[in-house]
């Protein structure tokens, strides 16, 4: 197997294989590790890595990271949101490396975002339209999820049936039109996540949690600990 070398940026290295796709999915499979964040340096137990950085809902492949809010659930969990009649609806979100850059201009109005290819079924986009008519909360797992939904609301007035790569920016002055509360992780500092969830709650809210988790000794990033916030009405 071989390939050859497309495009390249200081970001993202595109290459065509002279296999197939499904060639060259099971030769990674059978030959590559899982692509932890950059941050974690193991690959000491490839199995253990596959158990603890995938959802227990996930069922498509093309992630290059796991939505590690997600990663707080587990079956027990799901059980108990039925239970109480919380109703799941599933997205498929996936994940590009981008979501691990750091912000390159200081003006955060002249960056630009990695693009990361979203998916919302008919099915899910008429219970949220639904939830959203009877003006029920809306509970976001993750940051991309937030993307997802409101890139989709934002151009086109509604959730739908949705298909396409995502590259909204949100940053301090963004109206949520769809999300009102958000379940994230702590998240590494002068990135994109960051700045998303000081425009979900405030820039003095966010500050007031981390210095919060730093003294409680809570743990950050992908395999860390999470927080609930509150949309923030202006």
């Amino acid at each position: 197997m071989s390939c050859k070398l497309i495009k390249k940026d200081s970001v993202i290295v595109e290459v065509k294989f002279n296999q197939k796709y499904e060639a060259v999915i099971s030769y990674l499979n059978k030959f590559g590790n899982l692509p932890l964040p950059p941050y974690i340096k193991s690959h000491s137990n490839r199995e253990l890595d596959e158990k603890y950085y995938q959802t227990v809902f996930a069922k498509n492949a093309g992630a290059v990271a796991s939505p590690t809010a997600g990663l707080h659930f587990n079956k027990n969990l799901m059980q108990d949101l039925k239970k109480k009649n919380i109703e799941t609806i599933f997205t498929t979100l996936h994940v590009g490396a981008g979501t691990f850059l750091p912000l390159k201009n200081e003006n955060i109005k002249k960056n630009t975002l990695h693009k990361e290819r979203g998916v919302i079924s008919s099915e899910a986009a008429k219970k949220i339209n639904i939830a959203i008519s009877k003006k029920k909360r809306i509970v976001a797992v993750g940051t991309t999820v937030v993307r997802l939904l409101e890139a989709c609301y934002s151009k086109y007035k509604t959730i739908k049936n949705f298909n396409e790569d995502i590259d909204l920016f949100i940053y301090p002055g963004y109206k949520f039109k769809v999300i009102d509360k958000l379940i994230t992780n702590f998240h590494l500092p002068k990135s994109s996540l960051l700045i998303l969830v000081s425009s979900f709650s405030t820039k003095n809210k966010i500050k007031e949690y981390y210095e919060f988790a730093i003294e409680s000794n809570m743990k950050f990033f992908s395999f860390g600990d999470a927080m609930l916030l509150d949309k923030y009405e202006f």
